[in-house]
């Protein structure tokens, strides 16, 4: 008598294997998550959802199908398989949430294997890396961090960054960000002159108030949001201050003034103005901004013809009659009512007793910032640049 015995496995084929039909082990988990003894851990933040995209992998011997039932209130039920082969899953921890939790896979023949969520809750945006920049001044400050790692405070670069990103967190608080285009406003100039608004190389730009030293947060990342609308004040007129050479001619002495082109640019943080000028002996180009903080600033780049003229009088900006008194290390101001700080490689108004020659060539930049407060205290200083590296946590 012969005896045929066929071991038909659950899953419908003649197959016997020893062991579980299914493996839960870690997917791909970023350098700050880590994973011990079936135990997940992870980071969350007061800031934004927190994302880990192939954080668990389920590995599927048989074809069939894994269940997953979870007691973390940010995993919704789920199945996965229905073929051999790899499964990733991907959980997000919703901002604020910390604690423990477990998360429940199950298969046929009464297979099951679960997973210890542990989750710290870190003051941190979801991010690999930041930079600390701490700066010490006073009043409103319109920091911008360029592609390049160019740290910029209304708009005069000021320090060079190893993390460039579009968000920023200060005083606890994640800061509402603007994001610009610069480029050059004519090709083959060392320095260019960047000009906003044209194909180039991005800012991105946030106001942070100071009163005394603190600390910015850079992260890694890149702009949560995008918001075209503009709350800021008007961009000034460049009109309303005295931009002008004075030039012999056969008419006599002149004061040498531009005619404007202008356009419009609105961020969500600013009004922009980019002008244009020309002249009989120089080519100027601008931009100037309003702010929502109660201040102002431009930028100016001036392009000399070459022309040995002699004058007496340069203003390359100058509010009314006043005289500037020079603060050192390139930084003017014209103390009125309104306080106007100039940055420069020369003084921002110039009336010679005997005649000097006129510039010839690129000029520039010469970073304006007007302060009707009183408030703002110049340009601040870079105290500190650290980068910090979120390491993993556990048992």
């Amino acid at each position: 008598m012969v005896f045929l015995i066929g071991l038909t496995s659950s899953y419908g084929e003649f197959v016997f294997r020893p062991g579980p039909p299914a493996h839960i082990s870690p997917g791909v988990l970023p350098s700050y998550a880590a994973f011990y003894n079936n135990t997940l851990y992870l980071y969350s933040s007061p800031y934004a959802p927190w994302p880990y995209e192939g954080a668990l992998e389920v590995e599927l011997y048989v074809p069939a199908y894994v269940y997953v039932n979870s007691t973390c209130p940010f995993v919704a039920p789920a199945v996965l398989g229905g073929a051999a082969g790899t499964w990733l899953l991907n959980l997000t921890v919703p901002p604020l949430y910390e604690g423990s939790c477990l998360l429940n896979f199950t298969g046929p023949s009464g297979w099951r294997q679960a997973v210890l969520v542990r989750v710290k809750l870190v003051d941190w945006y979801p991010s690999p890396e930041r930079v600390v920049v701490t700066l010490e001044g006073r009043g409103w400050q319109f920091v911008q961090v360029g592609q390049d790692g160019t740290l910029y405070v209304w708009e005069r670069p000021i320090a060079a960054l190893p993390i460039v990103g579009c968000v920023a967190i200060y005083n606890g608080s994640l800061l509402l960000a603007e994001r610009l285009s610069y480029g050059a406003a004519q090709p083959h100039v060392i320095p260019a002159p960047l000009l906003p608004g044209l194909k180039g190389e991005e800012r991105y730009g946030f106001f942070v108030k100071l009163t005394g030293r603190a600390a910015l947060y850079i992260y890694k990342s890149g702009c949560p949001y995008v918001n075209a609308s503009s709350a800021s004040s008007p961009a000034p007129d460049p009109r309303d201050y005295t931009i002008a050479v004075g030039v012999p001619t056969l008419r006599g002495y002149v004061y040498d003034t531009p005619s404007y082109a202008a356009r419009k640019i609105a961020t969500n943080l600013r009004n922009i103005l980019v002008v244009n000028g020309t002249a009989m002996v120089y080519k100027l180009y601008s931009y100037w901004y309003g702010t929502p903080v109660g201040m102002w600033g431009g930028v100016l780049y001036f392009d000399f013809k070459p022309e040995p003229l002699l004058t007496t009088y340069i203003s390359f900006f100058s509010p009314g009659n006043a005289t500037p008194v020079y603060l050192g290390e390139g930084v003017w101001l014209f103390n009125g009512a309104v306080k106007y700080w100039v940055a420069g490689p020369e003084e921002p108004s110039q009336r010679f007793v005997l005649p000097a020659g006129i510039p010839m060539g690129w000029l520039g930049p010469f970073y304006v910032v007007a302060d009707p407060t009183g408030e703002w205290g110049g340009w601040p200083k870079v105290v500190e640049i650290q980068v910090e590296e979120l390491k993993p946590w556990g048992p």
